[in-house]
């Protein structure tokens, strides 16, 4: 009896032990579950954050590039800094002004040739022939940059004071003024001319003939600087096909350093209103000379600038007085 109980308590305890061990098991299958979920769950989680760190690496790219854009036009930027303040302080020179000086010759070694020689532009310098520093002058203005033309004395009606003795005169046959010009005009450096009084000759319509076919010959270009409201020196050049121009004002008909630079501003006005240049004259004297070197300087600022006469030709057709 006491044998078959303690057996039945063996088996007893030998189900128990196999439960535990199933319930075991299917703890350990449920845990084995959880950590897999777990698991499966953290890295799902870190895939599911994965791209967001490739788009945050994307936009740190485009970052980066816009930053390089940036720096790149910053640095543009900077090394544009100083045109760009002229292209503030200074207007694009559309006007201009062709400023030519009458009446070198006579001196080279003084304040005002030195001044208006150093001037920091094109300036196209007038010489008289035959003149005791005229060729002087000439090599002189062409070393500074500056152009030359031939200031050519020409006969004035009588009673005009300072009237030049050796002179284009209307007493002269068309031969004559030839060789009078080609001998009056060997200046150094020289590609045209301008009447320098002239008030009687540019009024002789076959002497005016006789000049233009002997500047036809030789290339040159005219500047009649109209000392007579009845010249025909542009008009009989033209008609010969010489490349002709005329004066549109005086800058120092009055030696005054107030009215030169009123003059000046109209020659600025009127460059501004005009699509070809302004041509203006003046002469070797102290005020022209100051105003100048005080009022060139500022011109670009202010949307004008100087050019050669020559650089006139190719407007020469719409090239009159008064524009």
């Amino acid at each position: 009896m006491a044998g078959r109980l303690l057996n039945e308590r063996e088996r007893q305890l030998r189900r128990r032990i196999r439960a535990l061990a199933a319930l075991a098991f299917a703890g350990a299958g449920l845990l084995a579950v959880l950590l897999l979920a777990r698991i499966t769950g953290t890295v799902a989680t870190r895939g599911s954050r994965a791209p967001a760190a490739d788009t945050f690496a994307v936009e740190d790219r485009a970052n980066t590039r816009r930053s390089a854009a940036d720096t790149a036009g910053a640095v543009r930027a900077r090394d544009t800094v100083h045109p760009g303040a002229r292209a503030v302080t200074e207007k694009p020179a559309r006007a201009r002004i062709a400023l030519v000086i009458d009446d070198f010759g006579n001196s080279l070694n003084t304040p005002v040739v030195r001044d208006l020689l150093s001037l920091p532009a094109p300036v196209t310098f007038s010489v008289i022939p035959r003149h005791r520093a005229s060729e002087q002058i000439a090599d002189s203005a062409a070393a500074h940059g500056h152009e030359l033309i031939v200031h050519l004395p020409m006969e004035a009606v009588p009673g005009r004071p300072h009237a030049e003795p050796d002179c284009l005169h209307t007493a002269m046959t068309a031969v004559q003024a030839d060789s009078f010009l080609t001998a009056a005009c060997a200046v150094p450096h020289a590609s045209g001319l301008s009447n320098h009084q002239g008030s009687a000759a540019t009024q002789d319509t076959a002497l005016m003939d006789a000049l233009a076919a002997w500047c036809s010959r030789n290339g040159w270009f005219v500047l009649d600087s109209i000392t007579h409201p009845g010249s025909v020196l542009y008009e009989r050049a033209r008609a010969a096909g010489v490349p002709a121009l005329q004066r549109d004002l005086f800058l120092d008909h009055e030696d005054d350093p107030a009215a030169i630079r009123a003059a000046f501003e109209t020659a600025i006005a009127r460059a501004n209103n005009l699509d070809r240049p302004v041509i203006a004259i003046g002469h070797p004297r102290a005020n022209t000379a100051a105003v100048l070197m005080e009022m060139i300087p500022g011109l670009a600022r202010r949307g004008v600038r100087l050019v050669p006469l020559s650089e006139c030709v190719g407007s020469a057709s719409r090239i009159h007085p008064g524009g």
